[in-house]
């Protein structure tokens, strides 16, 4: 099993199995229940877990539902900002329009994505983190996400899995100081997350 996935179903989202399929609902845990995460330090890498083609297909998968949602376009790239609840906005780059190095192209959004030139970074703001730092508004998140029609299994998948990372951060690290953004991004032989002042390039 791989670090993610194991990540995503220790974590108390329990995102691994509804991101695969296998069960219905997700489970919330009992407010006694002792929370168990596996966190990377900032240095370690994990394995990435999308390929460029199965991060065009969530892409896609998004863009095929009935959510309200603003295109805009930044230095040629494209994003879309879909309206997942009245909470929570999720913006996607469009993979085929982006070049070679990575931008951050909005500080607004609730979840940002964009590339950096080894893959994809995913980057949630002070906001994203203190409502992460939730687990049963987390699960609601991520069980909102999934069950969007539309939403196909790589989606899901995606979703779940870019979710349970920056809560098992956020659960053994804290909230980023000093108003930063939690990236969790791909490097040379892997991925890693941290807290940043600025988007990796």
């Amino acid at each position: 099993m791989n670090w993610s996935k194991r990540v995503a179903m220790t974590s108390s989202l329990v995102v691994g199995l509804a991101a695969i399929g296998v069960a219905p609902a997700l489970a919330a845990p009992t407010p006694s229940a002792p929370i168990e995460v596996a966190v990377p330090q900032p240095a370690h890498n994990v394995q990435a877990t999308f390929t460029a083609a199965e991060w065009a297909q969530a892409y896609r998968e998004f863009n095929s539902t009935e959510l309200d949602r603003e295109y805009s376009r930044s230095a040629g790239v494209e994003t879309a900002t879909f309206h997942v609840t009245p909470d929570l906005s999720l913006t996607l780059v469009n993979p085929e329009s982006i070049g070679e190095v990575g931008e951050e192209i909005t500080r607004d959004s609730r979840l940002g994505v964009g590339k950096t030139k080894y893959g994809y970074w995913f980057s949630f703001n002070q906001f994203d983190q203190n409502v992460l730092s939730n687990t049963l508004i987390t699960a609601g998140i991520v069980a909102a996400i999934c069950a969007i029609p539309g939403v196909g299994a790589v989606a899901c998948a995606l979703a779940g899995i870019v979710v349970g990372v920056a809560v098992s951060y956020i659960h053994k690290k804290g909230v980023c100081s000093q108003k930063r953004n939690l990236y969790w991004y791909d490097v040379k032989g892997g991925s890693t997350i941290q807290c940043r002042t600025s988007a990796p390039k």
